[in-house]
């Protein structure tokens, strides 16, 4: 019962953040669900589903606003990363390279916050392309690719709602690639179903509030927000095994 409860409240929690910075889902999710769930690669999967489900709500509200020529490069570095991982890896998670991954985190957080004005760039191929491959790799480890591609957008995209838009279309599309390839080397399970519905309602109740709550921000406050959030992911990739 504990558990459950406990399932629940993350993915409305998860859905809520991922609404209103564009991430988070992930990162929140691999940090409770491998605590009671039997196996890691069930974590990973399910992770994955739920930031789905969220992802793909919010695109369908916001499509329109989706820059679809930003988000080629990103795609082609997430294609890249995820297929090269995906042949190679036998399933297991590198904790060192999470915890590596999670100080670059905090110090390009900490650096976007306190030299915010002095950050200029513009919509380029290479970094793009550099940030979807940072991306893939984050999400095929441990669930949590999106930092680089939030750094990329967060600077680069017009105005809150092309960012929030394309963010969410470049997870849904990542979500789905990796889930394809998950399942194609046997890890998408049957076990995953029934959990995955079950948070469901949690979900979507969290992406209400999430929105209301996003239509308040400006554009600095919702860098501020990110900036945030994007620590403390450092922080608990840190913390947690």
């Amino acid at each position: 019962m504990f558990d459950m409860a406990l399932y629940a409240l993350t993915c409305f929690i998860g859905a809520m953040l991922q609404s209103l910075c564009g991430f988070g889902s992930g990162i929140l999710a691999m940090s409770v669900l491998p605590h009671f769930y039997h196996s890691y690669t069930l974590s990973l999967v399910l992770s994955t589903f739920l930031s789905f489900a969220i992802c793909i709500s919010i695109v369908m509200k916001e499509y329109k606003y989706v820059n679809i020529r930003m988000l080629i490069p990103i795609i082609i570095g997430n294609i890249l990363a995820t297929t090269s991982i995906m042949y190679f890896w036998d399933g297991s998670a590198n904790y060192t390279m999470k915890k590596i991954l999670g100080g670059f985190l905090i110090l390009l957080s900490l650096y976007f916050i306190f030299f915010n004005r002095d950050i200029k760039i513009k919509p380029a191929f290479k970094t793009g392309l550099l940030s979807g491959l940072l991306g893939g790799t984050g999400n095929s480890f441990f669930s949590m690719g999106g930092p680089p591609v939030v750094a990329y957008l967060i600077i680069t995209s017009r105005d809150n709602k092309e960012y929030i838009a394309s963010l969410q279309a470049y997870f849904s599309f990542s979500a789905t690639y990796v889930t394809i390839s998950r399942y194609m080397r046997g890890m998408v399970t049957e076990d995953v179903w029934p959990i995955f519905f079950a948070g469901l309602p949690f979900i979507f109740i969290g992406i209400w509030i999430g929105r209301k709550l996003f239509g308040m921000l400006d554009e600095k406050k919702l860098k501020l927000v990110v900036y945030t959030l994007m620590a403390l992911s450092g922080a608990v990739m840190i913390l947690t095994n």
